[in-house]
């Protein structure tokens, strides 16, 4: 199980369950749930959360029973890393918007 924060501070498990079918091996969450998941995660947990979600896939990669969890946590590991980058260039866009209109502010006052 992978832990990290949401972003009201409550804990957020993934897998939610370690329950397993009969033959044992660990049912996977939906993979239509998995977009919900990355974006509860808080934004600056994102890096961390993904980077133990990929340690835990590569740590039960021979495992028969982790297999399908595995997967889903790859793909959640490729949603985390979507949502940090379009956050992280949103930010960057909107402080270089701000630095621009800033500038030009100054520019009008001198001018």
């Amino acid at each position: 199980m992978t832990q990290t924060m949401k972003a009201d501070g409550r804990p957020l498990f993934f897998p939610a369950s370690l329950a397993t079918d009969d033959a044992g091996v660990i049912i996977a969450p939906a993979a239509d749930s998995l977009a919900a998941v990355a974006h509860a995660v808080a934004i600056e947990e994102l890096p961390l959360f993904t980077r133990r979600l990929l340690d835990a896939a590569r740590k039960r990669r021979f495992q028969d029973r982790y297999r399908d969890v595995n997967r889903r946590r790859l793909e959640l590991a490729a949603l985390c890393i979507e949502r940090w980058l379009e956050e992280s260039l949103d930010a960057e866009f909107r402080r270089a918007e701000r630095e621009q209109t800033a500038s030009q502010m100054q520019a009008r006052k001198e001018g």
